[in-house]
């Protein structure tokens, strides 16, 4: 966290962190959308944020963080980019539509670059836009490739996290996910702990 970057390198830029969001299959938070849900459309991607100096918000108060070795991006947004809007027919990453991606941002532009989404090539102008527009924080948005994250589970998620001032209501349901996740993959807590996330510092604690 304290290290970041803005850089395209996934491993420096920051840390990954997907929020509850309601949009994953019941009762497993860490699996898209299945195709029999309402929200099968967007079964092919992730919205998920990255957390930095300046920008340690989140969407909600609790959720997922993950491994940036084991993630593919889509594309990323300087802050909310209404990604629900950018669908693809049949849902899928193909080599004309990538999922929860608008129109390319354009680098020649710099940070005066609206309704677009930067590709993965050019995360760090996400980045600097994100710092420049909004100074005084606020969280961004970046699609991941459902299909990826899937294939690379469980070692796609590094920890489960919550706010240290969540509400009673988040607390229990990152203690139920954790200890689900846990139970699905056969592993321990030491391998994948429920972390206390104070996004007023930056800070991680077990």
């Amino acid at each position: 966290f304290r290290q970041a970057e803005s850089t395209n390198d996934l491993t420096k830029v920051g840390v990954f962190m997907r929020a509850w969001d309601g949009i994953s299959a019941p009762g497993k938070p860490w699996l898209p959308c299945r195709l029999d849900q309402s929200c099968a459309r967007y079964s092919d991607r992730f919205a998920v944020s990255i957390i930095y100096p300046g920008h340690p918000e989140t969407y909600a108060a609790g959720g997922l963080v993950l491994r940036p070795e084991e993630i593919e991006l889509n594309c990323a947004y300087g802050s909310d980019g209404g990604s629900q809007g950018a669908c693809c027919y049949p849902p899928g990453k193909t080599a004309d539509c990538s999922p929860g991606c608008k129109r390319w941002c354009d680098p020649a532009r710099g940070v005066r670059n609206w309704g677009c989404s930067w590709p993965p090539q050019h995360l760090k102008e996400m980045i600097v836009q994100q710092k420049v527009l909004e100074p005084n924080g606020g969280y961004n948005e970046v699609i991941l490739d459902a299909q990826t994250w899937v294939d690379h589970l469980p070692r796609t998620i590094m920890a489960v996290f919550v706010h240290k001032d969540a509400q009673e209501r988040d607390v229990e349901t990152s203690k139920r996910v954790h200890a689900d996740f846990l139970a699905e993959y056969g592993l321990s807590a030491d391998e994948t702990p429920l972390v206390i996330y104070d996004y007023k510092t930056g800070e991680f604690s077990l």
